[in-house]
């Protein structure tokens, strides 16, 4: 069985690794909609989720970059 912080890593690099494809997704579907005139409230919300995101793989880099220094 795995100790707990091994499957608390594996889980924080699946969660980034999803995260990231997120973040991949609504980049895009904020480009589609820039293009076809969406309106100010749709790319706000778009861009408020994908900075929330942004803000997530930040601060959860952080740490590990501390650890390697």
């Amino acid at each position: 069985m795995s100790s707990p912080s091994l499957l608390g890593a594996a889980m924080n690099k699946r969660t980034r690794r999803e995260q990231r494809i997120r973040l991949c997704a609504l980049q895009l579907r904020y480009r589609k909609a820039w293009k076809t005139q969406a309106s100010s409230c749709q790319l706000a919300a778009l861009l408020t989720e994908i900075e929330a995101i942004q803000q997530y793989l930040a601060a959860d880099r952080l740490p590990q970059e501390a650890l390697w220094r």
